[in-house]
């Protein structure tokens, strides 16, 4: 999780915060390089034997964008920005281990969706009657290109996820910058299913 471009390392935790709090991108990229090696080193010192390290990478990338939605709340008066992302990190890794990780209750389902449907540039000619696919690429087609054609790389990639450095030569982006697209766009669909009356815990329409 290096890459720091020449003068990042100037870029004070203070103005990453303010760049997350702004939207931009390039805060989650920063927090990431500067800070993301190290939050992974001591939760795989910890937990390396229960969880490999693509899935603690995946956490530490949820935390990023949990940090996203919720830089609001960092007080740089009462601790630094490492140990506050190290502190978001730390807690999806308590969710997984307690089996409440809802990202990877999704996953499943997507790839329950890649199973059933081969994606085409022609969507509805291969959408089949089943309420819930139908449902899920209408939510896709409502996302931003980028997260959307994320997914849907990820659906026709014939793996849980399509490969995060080839995306990111195909859409002249970073690999976090990838990473981190993802992630918003699973909340997204996930938030879309359930605003279309699904249950979390089953993803089965409630009537």
């Amino acid at each position: 999780m290096s890459g720091l471009k020449e003068g990042d390392e100037q870029v004070s935790d203070l103005e990453i915060a303010c760049l997350i709090l702004e939207g931009e991108d390039r805060g989650l990229e920063l927090l990431l390089q500067k800070h993301g090696g190290k939050v992974r080193g001591v939760l795989y010192g910890k937990y390396s034997q229960v969880l490999g390290g693509d899935m603690l990478d995946q956490l530490i990338f949820d935390g990023a964008t949990k940090m996203w939605e919720g830089i609001e709340n960092f007080d740089d008066t009462k601790g630094t920005l490492s140990g506050y992302f190290y502190i978001i990190c730390h807690h999806l890794v308590m969710d997984v281990l307690r089996g409440r990780n809802k990202d990877r209750e999704l996953g499943e389902l997507l790839e329950e969706v890649q199973k059933s449907c081969d994606l085409k540039d022609e969507e509805e000619e291969c959408l089949p009657d089943d309420s819930l696919i139908v449902d899920l690429y209408t939510v896709l087609s409502s996302l931003p290109k980028l997260q959307r054609e994320i997914i849907k790389a990820d659906l026709a990639s014939g793996e849980k996820v399509a490969e995060s450095n080839f995306l990111a030569e195909q859409h002249g982006t970073s690999r976090n910058s990838i990473i981190v697209s993802r992630n918003k766009a699973r909340k997204k669909i996930r938030e879309g299913l359930i605003a279309l009356g699904y249950n979390e815990s089953c993803w089965r329409k409630m009537t």
